[in-house]
């Protein structure tokens, strides 16, 4: 992804609040994935205060609401860049993770693992916390909201998932989803209760469907990052969706710019492109790197048939 700067407030001070994040990457150890959710206190003088929590998910191996703290410092490319370096302890792991950020806005930074001892790489996003009146609570999530998360199996080959979230506002919830498990797709339900917490911490229980607990960090009404408690280390963001989609929705005389996010193994296609939408079709223009790294260029693929369906937030 590319997002514009605003060079106007790179500083330390551009950091202040408490910023949701999600992170996603691999254990250099033994080749699992690895993902974490979380939220930091940034004080606007170089500290990671006290009170920030992360979940990581190692290959499954779960590291549950760890405290979370550290620095982060100038640099010499920060008036020029937006660039800082960070470091971060987190409790129940040994040793200091060094990171880079680089500073998009006062409510948004991008970051990346530059250790070269530890055990694992990871990039991600941090988004500043902004609660709804109230504060966070059940209400937190209410109606639909559009969850996408992928990880990686045992063997290496992806697993991916995107669907609508909806939520009562009083703990209960219905996922509908689309699942591509390595080429096999499965379009179903699930279900269970939630919780929410005054820091913005989610968690997703499944009475019917088969998943592994959800954890989401808000950074604001119907929106996060979200990260499963599977084998897989299935992470994404959580956005909001409305109540009624319909062919209108999408047919209309703007464009839709898209690419792949987080590429979770060789086998992936990395694509980016742009799609126009016809009131029952869409023509898609990308450019796209195949397994092998093999680049091809401005491809255009046949229009595809799509329906809106009413009263859901999804489209097939």
């Amino acid at each position: 992804m590319i997002l514009k700067q605003d060079p106007s407030i790179f500083s330390l001070n551009a950091l202040h609040g408490s910023y949701a994040f999600g992170e996603t990457g691999t254990d250099l150890t033994n080749g699992d994935p690895e993902s974490g959710v979380g939220f930091v206190n940034a004080d606007g003088n170089g500290n990671f205060t006290t009170g920030g929590l992360i979940d990581l998910n190692d290959g499954g191996e779960l590291v549950p609401s760890a405290a979370i703290s550290g620095t982060y410092q100038l640099t010499d490319e920060t008036v020029s860049s937006g660039r800082l370096s960070a470091s971060v302890t987190i409790a129940g792991v040994n040793g200091t993770t060094s990171d880079v950020i680089y500073i998009v806005s006062s409510s948004q930074v991008l970051f990346i693992s530059i250790n070269t001892t530890q055990n694992s790489i990871f990039s991600g996003m941090a988004q500043l916390q902004v609660p709804p009146t109230g504060g966070f609570d059940l209400s937190s999530l209410i109606n639909n909201s559009v969850v996408a998360v992928q990880g990686r199996q045992a063997d290496g080959s992806p697993i991916v998932l995107i669907g609508s979230l909806a939520t009562d506002g009083n703990g209960i919830f219905t996922l509908s989803y689309v699942q591509n498990n390595s080429d096999t797709k499965v379009s179903a339900t699930a279900g269970g209760t939630y919780a929410v917490d005054p820091n913005g911490r989610a968690k997703l229980t499944y009475t019917s469907g088969g998943f592994s607990p959800t954890i989401i960090y808000l950074d604001g009404l119907n929106q996060g990052f979200a990260g499963a408690t599977d084998a897989n280390a299935s992470s994404g963001p959580l956005d909001p969706g409305v109540s009624t989609y319909n062919n209108a929705t999408l047919s209309t005389s703007d464009n839709f710019f898209f690419g792949t996010i987080s590429p979770t193994s060789i086998k992936n296609i990395n694509q980016s492109g742009v799609s126009s939408f016809g009131a029952t079709t869409v023509q898609s223009v990308s450019d796209a790197t195949t397994p092998g790294g093999i680049l091809t260029g401005d491809g255009v693929g046949a229009p595809i048939t799509y329906t809106c369906l009413l009263y859901t937030s999804r489209c097939v």
